[in-house]
């Protein structure tokens, strides 16, 4: 089952943590690659929002100035909300 774009996000974050947007963008390229809605702005409002709620929060790493997202506690916790088709084996998010 395909999961939308959103849930695919924070699962990716989920796995991949920390992770950067292009990380993000490249692990998601296999399942939504072809989509109209598969773009940068809009998987940066994703990680805006996620950010709100304290799901994620961003780290710049020093030095470098690149922007890093790791997956709070608190977001941790909401994997409960998953459907648990979409967490079956038969779902996978790309490395």
């Amino acid at each position: 089952m395909k999961s939308p774009l959103k849930t695919s996000v924070f699962l990716y974050a989920m796995k991949h943590s920390p992770f950067t947007i292009d990380e993000l963008m490249e692990g998601l390229i296999p399942q939504h690659g072809c989509e109209r809605q598969f773009r940068v702005k809009l998987i940066e409002k994703y990680l805006i929002a996620y950010a709100g709620v304290n799901v994620i929060v961003p780290v710049e790493e020093e030095g470098s100035g690149i922007l890093k997202f790791i997956v709070t506690e608190y977001g941790k916790q909401n994997i409960n909300y998953i459907p648990q088709k979409i967490l079956s084996e038969k779902y996978t998010v790309e490395a």
